[in-house]
């Protein structure tokens, strides 16, 4: 077949496969199916109080076509799942890392105290490929574990998609136990909030963390944050917010991620970490980008004494973006990105940008010449370009992700669940 490929945004041929997801306009709610889907939203007026774009396959991740006309297929109503032969003696298990049911099994297993490594480079074993990020759980490292099997696939039960390994050997790729294969270590989260953090996004990363995952995590308001033993954790967790933090618990945090901590910085709470000495985030990575943006501001600023009041409100907009679907590139190989596909679409709610960091690792960022659907305002969208949306910066043994966009948004960002389990759990 042919069709609109949403990923690339232009016609492209693609094969059915069984158990390939047909969804038809041709029902009862036709018109919702088609606004769901839809790329392009068109819009009556570009001045808009909310998102712009929301087209599903994008913000599931999913490789997906649409296409005109009846498709020349038989159909049926239900996934034909094949369950895991359950065997008697497995070497190892392997829990493909796709989707959030991965990121609750993975919950689970670290709940009950199972040792987990995740996979770093894909792996062929005969016919079955590990791709990465895959979990593998082996009978050697969980030795005290009993009754293994059982208790495994009890765990795992939700990802019917598990496979049971006989043996340790690849047959491409390398061995179960390698480098390739480091250890998971689980998380100990804490979550700040109160005065100064968004209660809409702090009451996000809850729900992610009590619904989606079902994940425990402590909380504490600022107000409080001087009485807690940071020594206690090993991640914490910065929601979008306006932060006032004191010298002294900004010196706190320093130490928590020079001992090896791990902070998740969401929209505004990267602040804390621009132009501070140890930390690489910086709005220009050069005086170069720094002098073209102040040009660019001052010939602007020239224009705009020419401009009269009535169209003030409308101008306005031209450096805004209420909320579209931006494309990104990624590195396939970091941690943070398994899982994601070939490219990630981020839903950008705000004009936050940083031009592509120096010294740290762009690990997901804005490319020139970007897709994008939903409005853009004219001025903003040439500047977003060569900007990083997600970064890991290493200060001392520890590390800091940023998060320029908030990939937990009203918690419909599906691929974003992934995206920030990946942060959570894979990124050490």
């Amino acid at each position: 077949m042919s069709g609109y490929h949403y990923q690339s945004n232009k016609e492209k041929s693609f094969i059915i496969e069984p158990n390939d997801l047909i969804i038809k306009v041709d029902q009862p709610r036709s018109v919702l199916t088609q606004v769901l889907f839809e790329p392009h939203h068109k819009l009556t007026d570009s001045l808009s109080y909310d998102i712009t774009a929301w087209s599903l396959p994008l913000a599931y991740g999913v490789e997906s076509f649409a296409v005109k006309g009846n498709l020349p297929v038989k159909t049926k109503t239900k996934l034909n799942v094949i369950p895991t032969s359950k065997i008697a003696n497995a070497y190892a298990y392997y829990i493909p890392w796709n989707n959030r049911s991965s990121a609750r099994v993975l919950s689970l297993l670290h709940q009950e105290n199972i040792k987990v490594r995740s996979a770093r480079k894909e792996v062929y074993f005969g016919d079955l490929k590990i791709e990465r990020g895959g979990l593998i759980v082996t009978k050697g490292d969980n030795s005290k574990v009993q009754n293994f099997e059982e208790t495994i696939q009890n765990l795992i039960q939700e990802k019917y998609d598990y496979v049971a390994l006989e043996s340790g050997f690849a047959s491409n790729g390398g061995d179960l136990g390698g480098e390739n294969y480091p250890l998971l270590k689980a998380p100990k989260v804490l979550v700040l909030g109160g005065s100064g953090v968004s209660n809409i996004d702090f009451g996000q990363v809850w729900f992610f963390m009590d619904q989606v995952i079902e994940y425990p995590m402590s909380t504490v308001e600022i107000q409080h944050f001087n009485r807690v033993n940071l020594a206690e954790y090993n991640t914490l967790i910065l929601p979008e917010g306006w932060y006032g933090f004191s010298e002294n618990q900004k010196k706190n945090i320093d130490d928590f991620i020079s001992k090896g901590g791990k902070v998740i910085a969401i929209g505004g709470a990267v602040g804390q970490f621009e132009d501070r000495p140890g930390y690489h985030l910086t709005k220009f990575a050069t005086e170069e980008e720094k002098a073209e943006a102040q040009k660019y501001i001052e010939e602007q600023e020239l224009l705009d004494r020419f401009l009269d009041f009535e169209g003030s409100e409308r101008r306005s907009i031209s450096g805004f973006i209420p909320g579209a679907i931006i494309e990104n590139l990624i590195d396939a190989s970091h941690p943070l990105t398994f899982g994601l596909g070939e490219k990630y679409f981020s839903l950008k709610t705000t004009d936050s940008n940083f031009k592509l960091l120096k010294g740290a690792q762009n690990v997901i960022y804005i490319p020139k010449n970007y897709q994008s659907f939903g409005f853009i305002g004219n001025k903003l969208k040439k500047s977003i370009e060569e900007t990083v949306s997600f970064a890991v910066d290493y200060h001392g043994d520890g590390k800091v992700i940023y998060m320029i966009d908030n990939p937990l948004f009203r918690g419909f960002w599906e691929n974003g669940n992934l995206l920030f389990s990946n942060a959570l759990f894979l990124v050490e």
